[in-house]
């Protein structure tokens, strides 16, 4: 019994976490999607009154880029949980980026309030540390600031 159970113990644990992970990973889309939607009404807003938006326009044009590429590589035979977590922190990290172009193309002019762009809710999705870069030594959860 110890022999023939015990060994498989581990290799069901790895399953269940691929399964939380792909779960989360799938909310994240979603949740990246509305946040790209909503970064591209603030740039339609900006663009009426009159504010350069081009930076900002390429910032959303990668991160779908990237959308895009993290929703193949879920759909691929040979999906890569550690991938998956670097387009995460990609796009968390394009959203920084948009955030600052838009910062920097307001300046000081009168926009009223913005609503900030949520692309993962308050933290990007936690995902097994085994799936993290490093072997667990990646990063889980990244705080991206809300």
């Amino acid at each position: 019994l110890e022999n023939d159970f015990f060994p498989t113990i581990g290799d069901t644990r790895q399953a269940i976490g691929m399964l939380d992970a792909v779960k989360n990973i799938s909310r994240a889309v979603k949740s990246v999607d509305k946040g790209i939607k909503g970064a591209e009404k603030i740039v339609a807003r900006l663009k009426k009154k009159g504010i350069d938006i081009t930076a900002a326009n390429a910032i959303i044009a990668e991160s779908k880029t990237q959308l895009e590429s993290l929703k193949t590589a879920l759909k691929s035979k040979d999906f890569d949980p550690t991938t998956t977590v670097d387009y995460l922190e990609t796009l968390n990290d394009l959203r920084d980026q948009f955030e600052e172009a838009v910062d920097t193309a307001v300046g000081n002019e009168n926009v009223g309030n913005l609503p900030a762009v949520n692309f993962f809710g308050a933290t990007m999705p936690k995902i097994p540390a085994e799936f993290t870069n490093g072997g667990g030594n990646g990063v889980e959860k990244i705080d991206i600031g809300f």
